[in-house]
């Protein structure tokens, strides 16, 4: 079995977009620019070709290296895909999607104190329900605390 490293992130242009289009989901590259001297993020959008098209840079969306978040590989009770960073609902408490690195896996960290943390699995997952990320619903995290 495979499954493909999908990541989404804010366009670097998000600011003039409508709110349906601010995030983009792909294949991650980053790549340093030395016209500029700095590193540069960009998302090659799903369905595009990268034997070739990946040539093309007009293919390539800029975005805001900070909101880079991995698709986890599990849908919530909406069918709507869980991504690293987003906040879900399950059982009328708010979690945020962590990577841990200690343990090679993602975990659902409560945003209330003294919380437990539901597991991740395809049965839990399937009662959450993602209300938004920790970069465009910033109130959500302080309203938890």
């Amino acid at each position: 079995m495979t499954r493909d490293c999908f990541f989404k992130a804010k366009r670097d242009d998000w600011q003039s977009l409508p709110k349906e289009n601010w995030w983009i989901k792909g294949y991650h590259f980053c790549m340093i620019d030395y016209y500029v001297n700095r590193v540069r993020h960009f998302i090659i959008p799903i369905g595009i070709n990268c034997n070739s098209e990946l040539h093309k840079e007009e293919m390539w969306e800029e975005v805001v290296p900070e909101t880079i978040s991995q698709i986890i590989g599990l849908s919530d009770k909406n069918n709507k895909q869980l991504c690293e960073n987003d906040i879900i609902r399950y059982n009328n408490k708010l979690f945020k999607i962590v990577w841990v690195p200690e343990c090679a896996h993602f975990a659902a960290h409560p945003l209330q104190e003294n919380n437990w943390s539901p597991c991740i699995n395809t049965g839990t997952i399937q009662t959450t329900e993602i209300i938004g990320n920790i970069f465009d619903n910033y109130e959500l995290l302080e309203a938890a605390k």
